[in-house]
């Protein structure tokens, strides 16, 4: 049994807050706004604190390899899912994002005997572009600015997919079994 560490108890964290998250926002009142974004903003920050901490002290379970990349999923796919549903954003994002997000999860499945895939620069920078926009949508009143944001988001992530996809393919060609970043 892996030792319980600071990592892997925010993992845990983000999991337990997805609820959280999901509840304020369907309480449809400023209140549980303000609730779901504080729980939004305090995930996703533990999504990139525990992936820090984990790496600089060593501190990598087979525990975190697996569950971190979950907690995402839950967290983005949780929040987007229930945000179009509020139509409070729109369902041609939320199902382009949960696309790219399901295609390069089956990529990564496929490749899962390579050991596991780290995620890239390309793959960290799209995961911080969806909780900045995802939290922007959750506090902020609808307006152009929001909409723009979104499109950005989306464009980001289909390209971060495009990537995944052109160099899992390449690295197929050259070296044999990929190890693709997210």
């Amino acid at each position: 049994m892996e030792q319980v560490n600071l990592p892997n108890i925010l993992t845990v964290l983000r999991i337990l807050l997805v609820p959280v998250v999901l509840a304020g926002l369907l309480a449809e009142s400023p209140s549980g706004d303000v609730i779901a974004g504080v729980a939004f903003a305090i995930a996703a920050a533990t999504d990139w604190f525990d992936g820090y901490y984990a790496r600089s002290r060593e501190l990598v379970t087979t525990f975190g390899k697996v569950m971190d990349p979950i907690a995402d999923k839950l967290l983005i796919v949780g929040t987007l899912v229930t945000l179009s549903a509020l139509d409070r954003m729109s369902w041609w994002a939320t199902g382009l994002v949960l696309g790219r997000e399901f295609a390069v999860t089956a990529l990564r499945y496929t490749q899962k005997g390579e050991g596991v895939i780290s995620a890239s620069q390309y793959g960290k920078v799209k995961t911080v572009i969806q909780s900045f926009v995802l939290l922007i949508v959750i506090v902020a009143q609808p307006s152009t600015a929001v909409d723009v944001l979104v499109w950005i988001m989306v464009a980001v992530t289909l390209a971060t997919g495009i990537d995944y996809f052109v160099n899992t393919g390449k690295r197929l060609d050259e070296d044999g079994p990929a190890r693709p970043s997210d």
